[in-house]
């Protein structure tokens, strides 16, 4: 998977030219760096260069790196091409964007039959996108089901939403479990929603801690809740 952890702005011109340099000598985890960067930064077709030289050195991820650049360029054909090679070798990321690839194109009962055999080989992202897909069609069992699975294979949103429906169905201690787990995990709308259910019980100052916590990582919901909590006097 392209890296996340990037350098910050400030090193990110040292990065390039430091992995540059190794990858001019041969080092393939230093192409499979170099190529992540220039697609973080725009450069698809140097980062597509760079990936296609990594993965052809057997670098592990290159190859699903390389189909992630092209999906992105809209070559959507040779995109799937390489997912299909990581298939090949087992690769359950690569069937998961497989899936999505193939639901971006309206075809549903493909994407479906990737993304089970992705939730097969343990993705939770597969699982996530099944009890999705279920839910659409109306069968509200079986994405519960699907969306549990997720959960417990650490997916965020799968979390939210089973506390969600769990809250739905009166059952505050669970969409607590679920919501805890969520935020413990980074997703803000878990955050929010935590604290709003602390509001509810009358415990404004984990509200508030929570309110502060999403809002701090992006949600303008929380922004709101929190400038309600602050306006609004103590009973």
């Amino acid at each position: 998977m392209i890296p996340t952890d990037m350098p910050g702005d400030g090193d990110l011109d040292r990065a390039q030219a430091a992995w540059r340099a190794a990858a001019d000598g041969g080092d393939g985890a230093a192409m499979n760096a170099l190529g992540a960067l220039l697609a973080m930064r725009g450069d698809l077709d140097a980062a597509a260069t760079w990936l296609r030289r990594a993965s052809e050195s057997g670098v592990d991820g290159a190859l699903f790196n390389l189909g992630r650049v092209l999906e992105m360029r809209g070559d959507h054909e040779a995109a799937a091409a390489a997912y299909r090679r990581c298939v090949d070798g087992g690769d359950a990321k690569a069937m998961n964007a497989l899936g999505n690839l193939l639901h971006d194109q309206g075809r549903d009962p493909d994407a479906e039959a990737w993304w089970r055999r992705a939730a097969e080989h343990g993705d939770p992202n597969a699982m996530n996108s099944l009890a999705i897909l279920l839910d659409a069609r109306g069968e509200a069992a079986a994405a519960e089901d699907r969306r549990r699975q997720a959960a417990e294979a650490g997916h965020p949103h799968a979390m939210y939403h089973l506390g969600y429906a769990s809250l739905q169905r009166g059952d505050s201690a669970t969409a607590e479990r679920w919501w805890r787990q969520a935020a413990d995990a980074g997703l803000p709308s878990a955050m929010n929603a935590l604290g709003s259910l602390y509001e509810d019980r009358g415990d404004r100052a984990r509200a508030a801690t929570l309110y502060q916590a999403a809002a701090d990582s992006g949600s303008d919901l929380a922004v709101g809740n929190l400038a309600r909590l602050r306006e609004r006097p103590a009973i």
